[in-house]
């Protein structure tokens, strides 16, 4: 998070909203304010969540497609930044703010409008919010673009542009292009309406590489390519957000779980069955090819296993749901695992735990965090959120409660 901060120049105005959605535990969120970054939000819920948490209202972002009018009034009255997703929300909250809403609005920037820059998709296309057919934002191409300047001209108090392409499988220049096409609209908008557009929200998606230690990319290299390509963007006219998650996060967590048994199902393969499974890691369970996670096996000690000498084998590890998809690995080539091991998922600091399922009805695990002293002389632990208890988890189905009795039609007679 410090090395985000450190990317961008200290001369311009920014705004670097972690997106709360990657993980919402409050201990990583303390840890991004502690770090001076702001919340990136895509529920009212997560506003809420992030304002309990001590992030200041100015350095949050509202972001959703589906947000009611009371939501963006509350919003207003707390000084949140939020970003409008079309039209329609646009003319509404119009509407609905009174001239003295619109003068506050105006006067601390707290209105941009989502576009979506039309450049295609990654290489994985359920995170990829750059297609013509996405939900997310206006599609901006030439048929758009003069009814779009007319938006902002009828509406002096929408002072921001945002764009976010997608994030894992899109490369890191289709996140500069992005920018690029913000840019180009603004000196439409500039045409027409001066110098109204203030905020510029470039999003995040910045890949992560789950297949080895380090990062794909750098921010000072992201930076660097925006400076190159994009240098008006650091002029100074504009406050920038950005809202990254995945690439601050995932390397961060690794999941540990027990192996409770193992089963030889033919001669060749053998299925370890452990207490996580889809319930924690739903998009590797339904799309494998596409999330990949490293593996390793350890002993009930936490000792490392397949050093020099010992056996491996192409296994299955799959989870305790009852359903026939929830595996976490197939046809692994893994140590040997045996009933107590703990199987090891790295680079699951987000997009995991944030998206747990109750499916089943399993509590979730607990979650700890650790700091490894300056001098190196050991690792002291901590933890973020404890372990879910049954009960904890019933209460998501609603309370108990007697079933009234239905009243029942009389037998017919017979003949």
């Amino acid at each position: 998070m410090k090395s985000l901060v450190d990317a961008f120049p200290e001369n311009v105005q920014h705004t670097h909203a972690f997106a709360v959605k990657a993980s919402p535990i409050c201990g990583v969120l303390q840890i991004a304010k502690k770090c001076g970054m702001g919340a990136e939000c895509a529920s009212w819920a997560e506003v809420q969540h992030s304002m309990q948490n001590g992030f200041e209202p100015g350095c949050i972002v509202f972001d959703s497609p589906c947000k009611t009018l009371e939501e963006i009034r509350l919003a207003l009255h707390h000084g949140v930044y939020t970003n409008l997703d079309n039209p329609q929300e646009v003319e509404a909250v119009a509407e609905m703010l009174s001239p003295k809403e619109k003068q506050i609005a105006t006067e601390k920037r707290l209105f941009g409008l989502r576009l979506n820059p039309a450049l295609g998709s990654g290489s994985i296309s359920t995170t990829s919010t750059a297609t013509s057919t996405s939900k997310f934002g206006i599609p901006l191409h030439l048929d758009s673009c003069r009814a779009l300047v007319e938006l902002y001209e009828r509406n002096s108090w929408l002072v921001g542009v945002h764009c976010h392409v997608g994030s894992q499988g899109c490369p890191i220049q289709m996140l500069v292009d992005g920018v690029k096409v913000l840019l180009k609209f603004v000196q439409q908008v500039d045409l027409q309406c001066g110098t109204q557009i203030k905020v510029m929200d470039i999003g995040g998606g910045m890949p992560t590489d789950y297949e080895s230690n380090k990062e794909a990319h750098s921010y000072g290299s992201y930076v660097k390519l925006l400076q190159q390509q994009t240098p008006e963007l650091f002029n100074g006219r504009f406050r920038i957000i950005t809202e990254f998650g995945r690439s601050l996060v995932v390397k961060a967590g690794f999941t540990a779980m027990e192996v409770q048994y193992t089963k030889q199902l033919t001669p060749e393969l053998q299925v370890a069955i452990a207490h996580v499974g889809a319930n924690q890691f739903i998009r590797e369970a339904y799309l494998p090819k596409q999330w990949v996670h490293t593996l390793t096996v350890h002993d009930k000690f936490g000792n490392l296993k397949g050093r020099q000498g010992e056996k491996w084998a192409k296994q299955d590890v799959a989870g305790p749901l009852c359903f026939s998809g929830d595996y976490l690995a197939k046809g692994r080539m893994l140590p040997i695992i045996m009933p107590k091991d703990l199987v090891v998922m790295h680079d699951t600091g987000g997009y995991c735990m944030a998206m747990y399922s109750r499916y089943n009805s399993r509590p979730a695990g607990a979650v700890y965090g650790y700091r490894v002293a300056k001098d190196g002389s050991g690792i002291k632990f901590f933890i973020f959120k404890e372990r879910e208890k049954i009960s904890d988890v019933l209460q998501f189905w609603g309370p108990v409660v007697p079933i009234p009795v239905l009243a029942t039609r009389p037998a017919p007679s017979k003949l």
